[in-house]
């Protein structure tokens, strides 16, 4: 693996780019290749055998285009899908879950709260992970569908979205929780919506910054003087993703179309089994 070969990202939307900030303030010096699967946005809404089928699709892609490493910028894809095919590749796979499962579970506090998408939230997978670094810590774990299409559509500053909230947010706060994870990548851009209705934003974590912390212990890092590089691309309405991307991302930019998610006879989506 060369240091000066690309790193890829991909998320089905804009959430991504929450990671891909963190990814920036720690190592300046890469060349990110972004993939934002819009087309079948959102992810959380999803069966895990077409989210399997949509993850192996992208790390082939990547695999193609010869990336040093993958950053999965997507609770989803991390949680229902990671596991099943990270070790079908000859570079590094890096969920999101997993390393701020680790950092939760060495707080002093026991009552832990997770929002994410109905996916990733039915998978139990927080709660599977916390309690299995710190068995004694409960974990609350809240499907919140429509979120993702807040940010998507640039909805964060309407009055609706801090009712949606405080519904999604209610019953953590009747179980005390002391730290809620945001447990989809797009969840750090309703930060200011957040702003409105709570006192300490503190009690937040964003999985972003660990899921890079922990990959830099691994990373074949480009120690040369590059200047950064970013490639965007989405596989449907690109104008749409720059226009809210430019909001999040200051880098945002030039992005392409291009399905990564090719769909033919020989790879096709397995059927649910309903045993």
């Amino acid at each position: 693996m060369k240091t000066n070969q690309p790193i890829g990202i991909f998320d089905s939307g804009v959430g991504g780019l929450s990671v891909l900030n963190e990814l920036i303030k720690k190592f300046p010096n890469e060349h990110y290749i972004y993939y934002g699967d819009t087309l079948r946005l959102p992810y959380g809404e999803k069966s895990q055998n077409e989210i399997v089928y949509y993850t192996t699709c992208i790390l082939n892609k990547f695999k193609q285009i010869k990336v040093k490493a993958v950053f999965v910028a997507c609770n989803t894809s991390s949680a229902l899908a990671v596991e099943k095919v990270k070790d079908k590749y000859d570079f590094p796979v890096f969920g999101v879950i997993n390393p701020a499962a680790k950092y939760v579970s060495q707080l002093n506090c026991n009552k832990i709260g997770v929002i994410a998408t109905s996916a990733t939230a039915k998978s139990g997978v927080y709660s599977d992970l916390i309690k299995r670094y710190s068995k004694n810590k409960q974990v609350f774990e809240i499907g919140c569908p429509g979120l993702v299409e807040i940010v998507e559509n640039n909805l964060v500053e309407q009055t609706e979205t801090s009712a949606i909230l405080k519904k999604f947010l209610k019953p953590l706060f009747e179980n005390n929780v002391e730290k809620i994870i945001l447990g989809c990548t797009h969840y750090p851009f309703l930060s200011s919506a957040f702003k409105k209705i709570l006192k300490d934003e503190n009690i937040f974590i964003n999985p972003a910054q660990y899921q890079v912390i922990e990959a830099g212990e691994i990373l074949s890092i480009n120690k040369e003087n590059f200047n950064l590089k970013i490639d965007f691309y989405v596989s449907s309405n690109p104008e749409k993703f720059e226009q809210i991307g430019q909001n999040l991302c200051n880098h945002c930019k030039n992005v392409q179309l291009a399905d990564f998610i090719a769909i033919s006879d020989s790879l096709k989506i397995p059927a649910e089994n309903k045993a």
